[in-house]
């Protein structure tokens, strides 16, 4: 595996159906992007041919689910690049909370414990977070990747919880040791 040497930019899929219904998503694979989520997607592409001043993005990665994939397949095509699917670079898993209302999940995994959350079959953040970066360092040096994966996966990266919220389309950027916004 080689070392990432250029920043990867990472882009949270577009506004998908459960988003706008506030449903937990995880790794539920099939909601769509809505038609404002794709419009997110081409912004996004204008956002990354700013940030690269011109080079070519040679691959845009994504997880495997519907959402991050739909979203990569816009960002391929508008920037010229390859594409590929990585399934460690799927959301977190929230296990029975998948196909809930957004803030029940919030609401319950914020006072459960570690050993409620795994009955529930949420993953453990731990996992995402060295899932998440041995995929990154798995990218090939020498050329400009951008990733189109989930807001949980990307705030559980080092420096991740300073980021916020990562809104649908946003575009931060992995330096190989931390997340930061652009």
């Amino acid at each position: 595996m080689g070392r990432v040497q250029e920043l990867v930019y990472l882009v949270r899929h577009g506004e998908s159906e459960w988003n706008v219904r506030g449903v937990t998503q995880g790794q539920t694979a099939h909601p769509r992007l809505t038609a404002r989520g794709r419009e997110q997607m081409v912004t996004a592409a204008e956002r990354i041919r700013c940030l690269t001043s011109g080079r070519k993005v040679g691959l845009v990665t994504s997880s495997d689910l519907d959402r991050a994939v739909e979203g990569a397949e816009i960002l391929s095509q508008l920037l010229g690049a390859g594409r590929s699917e990585d399934i460690r670079l799927r959301e977190r898993s929230f296990g029975l909370f998948q196909g809930t209302k957004h803030a029940r999940t919030l609401a319950w995994t914020a006072r459960a414990s570690k050993l409620a959350l795994a009955h529930g079959g949420v993953e453990d953040a731990g996992r995402v977070r060295l899932r998440a970066q041995v995929a990154l360092a798995g990218l090939a040096s020498g050329t400009t990747h951008v990733v189109v994966g989930h807001g949980e996966f990307f705030r559980l990266l080092p420096g991740g919880a300073d980021l916020g919220v990562v809104g649908n389309g946003d575009v931060v950027v992995w330096d190989g040791a931390s997340v930061r916004r652009t």
